[in-house]
């Protein structure tokens, strides 16, 4: 786990590199990080990323940030989420309205159904619900009986 963490770390740095750490596209930071995971699956995961485009550029700590709340979220579809059974389905969804803050969307669904939420958790919850938002991003997880769900904001620096 740890091992792919810093592999999805990796990853998020290439795009940054390429950048010259000016900050990275958008579609190019959703798409790097599940990559691992979607080829290691035996499925496909579905991803709408209308609205995901390279016009729309973060800040490398938006980019670090967003790449690891994505690769958690990855993760854990695959261990107990939509993607651990075939028919499950992973959509995101990504809205950049021009002057405002960014928002990608994860939704699961047909994936084993949810009952309540997790009475523990882990390093990947903990890092979704308080530690990405030091990094300028929002996240609203939710569990819900179709799957889960997580609304991610990347809200723009104060200038």
């Amino acid at each position: 786990m740890f091992q792919s963490r810093l592999i999805s770390l990796a990853r998020s740095h290439d795009v940054l590199l390429r950048s010259r750490w000016e900050g990275a596209p958008l579609d190019a930071v959703v798409h790097e990080p599940i990559k691992p995971i979607s080829a290691a699956l035996n499925h496909k995961m579905r991803t709408d990323t209308t609205g995901c485009t390279a016009d729309t550029r973060l800040a490398p700590s938006q980019t670090l940030a967003l790449s690891m709340a994505l690769h958690e979220l990855a993760t854990n579809a695959a261990r107990y989420g939509a993607l651990s059974v075939p028919r499950g389905v992973v959509t995101i969804t990504c809205q950049s309205p021009k002057g405002s803050d960014a928002t990608v969307e994860w939704v699961e669904r047909d994936g084993p159904p949810i009952t309540q939420a997790p009475k523990q958790s882990g390093f990947g919850s903990r890092l979704l619900t308080r530690g990405l938002a030091l990094k300028g991003l929002e996240v609203d997880l939710r569990f819900e009986p179709d799957g889960v769900r997580c609304s991610l904001r990347l809200v723009r620096p104060q200038t």
